[in-house]
């Protein structure tokens, strides 16, 4: 097993809550497919399932590289998430009236609101 860190940055986007979904899916698919005796595979996601894919068959010999594969952005459960994501941005801690409309509803006051999520 190696532990892979991927930020953020590579993808061009902030996560959201299909990252969420995502990635714990994959976690526990990788956990399940470590309980169950199978080594030297990729966890991966196709068509809403967990799919483990041997290193042997997706290396490329000339670089030992896998392919790129990118993030299926049609994907109902992608579109779902991003419709709704809610994000508080620093405009909206920086402008009276926004900032003062989230304190209300969070039930802090602004100076604390704005303290905790600057």
């Amino acid at each position: 097993m190696v532990i892979k860190e991927v930020g953020y940055e590579v993808r061009c986007v902030s996560p959201n809550a299909f990252d969420q979904e995502y990635t714990r899916e994959l976690g526990a698919g990788a956990v399940e497919t470590l309980l169950a005796g199978n080594r030297n595979v990729m966890i991966t996601r196709q068509n809403q399932g967990i799919v483990a894919l041997p290193f042997d068959e997706i290396l490329d010999p000339a670089t030992g590289k896998t392919r790129i594969r990118m993030l299926d952005v049609k994907a109902a459960s992608f579109r779902t998430a991003m419709n709704l994501q809610t994000r508080l941005t620093a405009e909206d801690l920086a402008d009276d009236e926004t900032a003062t409309r989230i304190a209300d509803v969070s039930q802090l006051d602004v100076e604390a609101l704005r303290a905790r999520f600057a």
